[in-house]
């Protein structure tokens, strides 16, 4: 619906809320290696590292008391006639209101004209609602939008990780049927101890607050702590084959694990939704496993005086994913209210409401296939070219449901040219990356999917000595933007973001 539909005068505000993390992330590592030269074809390399990582994340919010404006009690136009003339900006305008369509370069069936609001214009024009003459009574929550934000437990977290492994390979070299060969085999030991521990409040009281709106009441926030350990053995085996002077055969396969993001492991949740039929929360999960990954590939390179160029394909087995997902989970909540009035409370008994909780799971299985090429070719002058182009077929069960591995495009390339001389150097690339799914179960059970983005880098630099030289980048040149919809129809759009473009200038020096 354009802003043409709309009559100004109706605007109201609904929402406002303060969100704010602290974050402090302690690592500390040490390690060591050994290696044995037995003869020139033949080496054993062992060592051991410990790595122990600590994180905590306070939630700084006024998140409790969210829904500060809830009911559109308060015309915004009455207010403060001046400001509310001052409150869009924007152009061309319908009428005397000033809009913007920012969705311009979408053909998605979405609204695109929409007053563009300040919060400090916002602020400003409820001032005469707190400390003048009320037009109308001010929600409550307004002052607590300023008073009320408070360190929020439940929303807070520390992660504690320890990781003690180990590893032994052996390096050889030889002969097979005349073809020269490199190799090497080895095994990682790996075991994680986790201690996850945040805050934890169960839902006891529900009651409408007017509207489409309602309000929860929790318990005191309880502190949990969850412990999750586990212990791998990895694997690996590379080899590579001189089938000429300038052309080698490579194969390879190895078992990897990823761990699960800290944030993922978080203990604590909230709830996120607090209107009437879309109840939402979100969690962490701190008994995520690490997810594994047997992979093989198999690549023909090609290093000549001027051109180089490889094919490869790969496969990758995985189990475990971490996977963000939406289902819908039934609350009992012991007692629910029928009146918004706090001194007339009716308590009806228990009530059960389906809340749409978001968290991370452990994927059950996926296949990722793939094959890669690549070339670049370098004129004597220093000038090149170059690219590459990955093609995937993935699959994955989630869920006991088929889908795309999630975050993989069946489709990225990269072109580039660049020029490198004694002093000067320069690279322009594009890089394009096809529509991904992003998410398999979102918001309302539906998929979540990310659309084509391509973009346009650039890198000029100079060495104005042996050791110092200055640099600027371009990144995202052609100001590209980030499109996300749902259920795989651009009509249904999540997110729109622009990231503008960015320029780094710089200087390097070694010395």
């Amino acid at each position: 619906m354009g802003l043409d539909q709309i009559n100004p005068e109706t605007l109201r505000a609904h929402f406002a809320r303060v969100d704010t993390f602290e974050i402090e992330d302690d690592v500390f590592s040490v390690n060591f290696d050994v290696e044995w030269n037995f003869t020139d074809q033949a080496q054993l390399q062992t060592g051991a590292y410990f790595i122990s990582r600590e994180k905590q994340i306070n939630a700084i919010n006024n998140v409790p008391v969210q829904c500060n404006f809830c009911g559109f009690a308060n015309p915004l136009s009455a207010l403060n006639p001046t400001l509310f003339d001052s409150f869009f900006g924007g152009s061309p305008t319908v009428g005397t209101i000033p809009v913007s369509d920012f969705l311009d370069e979408s053909s998605s069936n979405v609204p695109r004209a929409f007053p563009a609001i300040t919060p400090e214009v916002f602020f400003e024009l409820y001032q005469d609602v707190i400390n003048g003459p009320n037009l109308v009574e001010p929600s409550p929550g307004f002052n607590s939008l300023i008073d009320g934000v408070a360190f929020q437990p439940t929303e807070s977290s520390l992660i504690e990780e320890d990781v003690f492994a180990g590893y032994i390979q052996a390096n050889f070299e030889g002969d097979l049927a005349g073809v020269p060969f490199r190799a090497n085999a080895g095994f990682r030991f790996e075991y994680t101890d986790l201690t996850s521990s945040g805050a934890s409040n169960l839902l006891v009281s529900v009651r409408p607050t007017g509207g489409a709106d309602q309000e929860f009441g929790f318990t005191d926030a309880t502190p949990v702590s969850f412990d999750n350990t586990y212990f791998d053995v990895l694997p690996a085996f590379n080899i590579a084959f001189n089938l000429s002077e300038n052309l080698i055969l490579r194969g390879a396969f190895s078992t990897t694990i990823t761990r699960p993001t800290l944030t993922d492991l978080a203990a604590g949740s909230t709830v996120t939704s607090i209107n009437i039929g879309l109840e939402g929360q979100t969690s962490g999960n701190p008994e995520l496993d690490a997810t594994r990954s047997n992979n093989s590939d198999i690549s023909i390179e090609y290093y000549g005086e001027r051109w180089t160029a490889s094919a490869a394909i790969f496969r990758k087995d995985i189990t475990d994913f971490v996977s963000n997902v939406t289902v819908e989970v039934p609350i009992t909540i012991p007692s629910s209210f029928a009146v918004t009035d706090p001194l007339q409370l009716n308590d009806l008994g228990p009530t059960v409401i389906n809340f749409d909780v978001s968290r991370p799971e452990n994927g059950d299985s996926a296949i990722v296939d793939g094959l890669e090429l690549a070339a670049q070719y370098v004129w004597p002058a220093g000038f090149g070219l170059g690219g590459n182009i990955t093609l995937v077929d993935s699959s994955a069960e989630i869920n006991g449901e088929s889908a795309d591995l999630e975050n993989v495009s069946d489709l990225s390339y990269n072109v580039f040219a660049f020029y490198e001389g004694d002093r000067f150097a320069a690279r322009v690339a594009l890089n394009f990356r096809e529509e991904f799914l992003q998410t398999t179960l979102g918001q309302d059970a539906l998929s979540e999917t990310v659309d084509d983005f391509t973009s346009v880098d650039a890198t000029l630099s100079y060495q104005i000595t042996d050791g110092i030289g200055v640099f600027v980048e371009g990144i995202n040149l052609t100001d590209e933007d980030f499109y996300r919809f749902a259920d795989g129809t651009e009509d249904l759009l999540r997110s729109f973001e622009e990231f503008g473009r960015r320029i780094n200038f710089g200087i390097r020096g070694t010395f």
